[in-house]
């Protein structure tokens, strides 16, 4: 398991540059700022959001119901000059919203909330060690969800650009 929501990962394949980029393009929708989920939602979409030029893209994936740690997947396609080959370099981490959202809550966790408990003479051990178990309990399912959904976008890549 990674340690941080970010993952950088490279790939060659024998598609060119215009290939990959009409591939992608052909499973990837513009980005909505606004995205009916449940009942109200369209099953008629494509499998990413984003955009897609000719040697970057920008992209997440799509889902159906609410998912913070999914990641942004960035990628630069870059010719190699050795036989006709194209490296993907990708970059995978979570939306700036959710990073600052992850920030300020662990921050005021941190220094409000676990000072107050150690001052607080009132409350047990039990009680401090509930908030630290909190804090682990918090980061750790935040970095498996993320990891699972870089896993998810890495499989359904390959699959895109017969990388398999």
């Amino acid at each position: 398991m990674k340690y941080l929501p970010y993952e950088k990962v490279s790939y060659t394949t024998h598609l060119s540059q215009e290939q990959i980029a009409k591939r992608l393009n052909q499973i990837t929708e513009p980005k909505k700022i606004f995205r009916w989920k449940g009942i109200f939602a369209s099953s008629n979409h494509a499998t990413f959001e984003g955009r897609v030029d000719i040697n970057s893209f920008k992209i997440n994936r799509i889902m159906h119901h609410k998912m913070g740690f999914l990641p942004l997947i960035e990628g630069n396609l870059q010719n190699e000059e050795l036989g006709n080959k194209t490296k993907i370099h990708i970059t995978m981490r979570i939306s700036n919203f959710v990073l600052a959202y992850l920030l300020i809550w662990l921050s005021w966790m941190i220094i409000i909330i676990l000072p107050n408990s150690f001052i607080n003479t009132r409350l047990d051990n039990t009680s401090r060690i509930f908030i630290l178990v909190a804090l682990v309990v918090f980061y750790v399912i935040s970095m498996v969800k993320f990891n699972q959904e870089v896993s998810n976008s890495k499989e359904k890549l390959k699959e895109i650009l017969t990388l398999n």
